[in-house]
């Protein structure tokens, strides 16, 4: 079962995948930061997962695979976007 938190967006959970055209990552939900005034998800919560998921994943693609998000806040957030290019994934 998962706790479920009513925001400002009403927003419940946030949770994480990957998939590509011959697999798929694990599933994540996302921890919140309850110390935050909104109780917001943290940047550093999503490294662990681009650590532990996407890094991994992407040594075994050629370049012509991209990375693609949306426009969740943490995904824009620096050290987020410099851990991307520090891994060269676009």
């Amino acid at each position: 079962m998962v706790q479920t938190y009513s925001t400002g967006k009403n927003i419940k959970i946030m949770v994480w995948g990957c998939f590509w055209d011959y697999g798929r990552s694990n599933y994540y939900i996302m921890d919140r930061n309850f110390e935050s005034a909104k109780y917001g998800h943290l940047a550093n919560s999503y490294l662990e997962i681009c650590n532990t998921e996407v890094a991994p994943i992407f040594l075994r693609f050629d370049d012509s695979y991209l990375f693609i998000q949306d426009n969740t806040s943490i995904y824009r957030a620096y050290i987020v976007q410099a851990w991307f290019a520090l891994h060269s994934i676009i």
